[in-house]
């Protein structure tokens, strides 16, 4: 992978990097049965009255049942994480984070629930590649264990105990929902909050009256501040953003259009870079392209997608920029927009924020929320998004049928659809 070792500590040391990076959480010595907790557990159920099991309220006994299934016996790595900033800040807010917490670091929350966490080790790597390096790690992970342990745990995919979702986000099936504490948005509102719509709604209406970005001037902040973030700014599509730190940004285009701006020649250039690219398993034209992405814009809005910076917003939302249609990096995240005509006169509006993911997660949600329901009627089955963004930050996908949209992966790194 390419990837030089940087060091080993224990469970709740520093780790000495102020780099980006990836890191490996190790048990001593393989174990045959987790070390699981229950009055951890106890305290867990407790406190999340509203977690679930398959739909019903759990116990110790029954959380402890359904964890033990995802126990690796004779495995000693129990989570692969990434860091996009820093190394030592992100595995600092890992040891931070008490159980059923969403921030600053939920991922890899199991481990809270096991004994002994003081004997456990970190490793970890600096890369300049955090995501893709952890994707090779955890797919690296699952080729290396013995077809027979495979065969003996649940069905879904193959991943160190306390990772939940692989690289291209496909989710284990545990059953437990509810398990983190509720993003509160407006000091009052969780994210699963939802009121009635009201076509002519604004923020700041009455109860009952739900918001919708079109009847707002200033889509993009009013979004921002719907999930109580500080607006950073805003600029044209190619000018720098001046921020050096993390944070989420909204690309908007100037007002709402009835129609999406595709432009036939980029799509034709796509289309001659990979000519491997299909749309419902067909070789892909322009028009069966531009049809298929004409389907997924959003006439009453001009949000059109919605980003995170896990280090720097400027430097990230630079990436973007520098990224061609097709190419897997520096950002092929939004590449959609590059199918788009006038890209000079959209703007990118942001926030900084010390939890982007949870952020980014918060506004993708209220754009959906704000949508009128005859909108989103007539959008294709799936999550509502803003039209370049392909997922949600659980990792549901639009079903586009596009693949192959961008070149092939490097060697131990899946190549997404």
């Amino acid at each position: 992978m390419g990837l030089a070792r940087g060091g080993t500590v224990r469970w709740g040391d520093r780790v000495p990097s102020p780099a980006p990076g990836v890191y490996v959480v190790a048990t001593p010595e393989p174990m045959t049965e987790p070390p699981i907790d229950t009055t951890t557990l106890r305290a867990w159920v407790d406190r999340l009255p509203a977690m679930r099991l398959d739909g019903r309220v759990p116990t110790a006994e029954s959380l402890h049942a359904r964890l033990r299934e995802f126990w690796i016996p004779g495995e000693t790595i129990v989570y692969i994480g990434l860091a996009g900033t820093s190394l030592a800040t992100r595995v600092g807010q890992f040891y931070r984070t008490p159980l059923g917490d969403r921030a600053p670091h939920a991922g890899g929350h199991w481990l809270k629930t096991l004994d002994g966490l003081d004997d456990f080790t970190i490793s970890w790597a600096e890369t300049a590649t955090p995501d893709e390096h952890e994707d090779a790690l955890l797919r690296a992970f699952a080729d290396a264990l013995p077809r027979a342990v495979a065969a003996r745990l649940p069905t879904g995919p193959i991943l160190p105990f306390a990772n939940l979702e692989t690289g291209d986000r496909v989710r284990k099936a545990h059953g437990i929902t509810g398990s983190r504490v509720a993003k509160v948005l407006n000091r009052s509102a969780s994210l699963t909050t939802r009121v009635a719509r009201s076509p002519k709604a604004s923020i700041g209406a009455p109860t009952g009256t739900k918001a919708t970005l079109t009847d707002i001037d200033d889509g993009p902040e009013a979004l921002l501040r719907t999930v109580a973030l500080e607006v950073g700014g805003t600029v044209r599509w190619g000018e720098r953003i001046p921020s050096p730190a993390p944070g989420v940004y909204v690309v908007s285009t100037p007002e709402p259009m009835a129609e999406a701006p595709i432009d036939a020649d980029a799509l034709q250039a796509w289309i001659d870079r990979l000519p491997g690219m299909r749309v419902d398993g067909a070789v892909a034209t322009v028009a069966t392209l531009e049809a298929r992405l004409r389907s997924f814009w959003i006439p009453e809005t001009s949000v059109v997608y919605i980003g995170l910076a896990g280090r720097s917003v400027a430097a990230r939302v630079g990436q973007f920029y520098r990224t061609p249609l097709g190419a897997r990096a520096p950002h092929a995240g939004g590449h959609w927009l590059k199918t788009l005509v006038g890209l000079d006169a959209f703007r990118i509006t942001w926030a900084e924020s010390v939890a982007p993911d949870d952020d980014e997660d918060a506004l993708l949600r209220a754009f959906a929320d704000s949508l009128p329901s005859a909108t989103t009627a007539r959008l294709p089955a799936g999550p509502i998004l803003p039209f370049a963004n392909l997922e949600t930050s659980g990792r549901v996908r639009k079903s586009h049928g596009i693949s192959g949209s961008r070149d092939p992966g490097t060697a131990g790194v899946k190549s997404p659809v």
